[in-house]
């Protein structure tokens, strides 16, 4: 698979405003979008999704956490990819403020009560 298909827990209201700024910058459709534990990741993936974590299947690897961030910024590419300088953190660091705001993150941003495929432009990124 070329394109980055990103695996988002489909209730959080952070990612939903994610998958929004992705189908705004993703000029060349390059990335597509998937429910953790939905069918595309079930096919996929040989682990149960865990919904406190983002996951990122990208030419065959998979990347969770704050490595799909990076990995994010590598494929959009300019400007977004000065955002890497963050990546100048050590590696338990990233991750404490990920898991930090992971785990708070219905408290912080809320539970959204529609579907986020109303938006025309995030259906065609959408997979089952």
């Amino acid at each position: 698979m070329r394109q980055a298909v990103i695996f988002i827990d489909s209730d959080c209201v952070l990612c939903e405003k994610i998958s929004h700024w992705i189908a705004r910058v993703d000029k060349e459709n390059k990335i597509l979008l998937s429910n953790l534990g939905g069918i595309t990741h079930s096919q996929y993936s040989t682990t149960s999704p865990e919904k406190e974590y983002v996951q990122m299947m990208y030419n065959g690897k998979w990347f969770k956490g704050p490595e799909v961030f990076f990995k994010l910024l590598d494929i959009i590419g300019f400007p977004y990819k000065l955002l890497k300088i963050f990546n100048l953190l050590p590696g338990p660091v990233l991750w404490f403020i990920y898991s930090h705001i992971a785990r708070r993150r219905y408290v912080i941003f809320g539970r959204k009560q529609t579907c986020v495929l109303q938006n025309p432009k995030l259906k065609e990124k959408f997979l089952p």
